[in-house]
């Protein structure tokens, strides 16, 4: 059965979606609570929201006649960006120690996971989720905290990065 909640997670090259044991999310969780991060009412996720990255650049500069120009250049690569918004009640002090575990650890493992180690999962949101594999997978980039002096939560920011192979890159 599907997680009824969103979940980040990673694999391992012991761990890959290809081996029974592990092929799928749940069986993933049962035998690696470690590389599962879920979400629940004590840790929400408030927000997801998706940046998707068109590579083109800006060149400014002047033309002969002193006018100003923008040269742009597309060089054809795209680029696919979460952001997560999360609350944490304050006493939940050991689900955000195993996210800054994740954030420590390598984002890439050669071989199976070169593009990235993490995954995500969403039961409504089919079209962020990734499992991660040889062609594609997400990295963890930043996650500031906020603690409004007296709150009974932490606001956390967390950036997930795709890498490989976007085009084909679900769960």
């Amino acid at each position: 059965m599907a997680p009824t909640d969103a979940v980040i997670f990673w694999r391992d090259n012991l761990t890959r979606k290809n081996i029974v044991t592990y092929d799928t999310l749940d069986k993933l969780i049962a035998a690696k609570p470690l590389q599962v991060l879920e979400f629940d009412a004590s840790n929400s996720l408030i927000n997801t929201a998706e940046d998707p990255q068109n590579n083109t650049s800006n060149d400014p500069h002047y033309d002969p006649t002193g006018d100003p120009k923008v040269e742009k250049q597309y060089n054809g690569t795209f680029g696919r960006v979460l952001e997560l918004t999360i609350k944490s009640d304050v006493d939940q002090s050991a689900w955000r120690t195993k996210l800054n575990d994740f954030l420590n650890m390598p984002q890439t493992e050669p071989a199976y996971h070169e593009s990235g180690i993490f995954g995500f999962y969403h039961p409504k949101l089919a079209d962020f989720n990734v499992d991660p594999n040889d062609e594609y997978g997400y990295t963890l980039d930043r996650a500031p905290k906020g603690y409004p002096s007296g709150a009974d939560t932490v606001t956390i920011t967390l950036t997930m990065t795709l890498g490989g192979n976007q085009k084909t890159a679900t769960l």
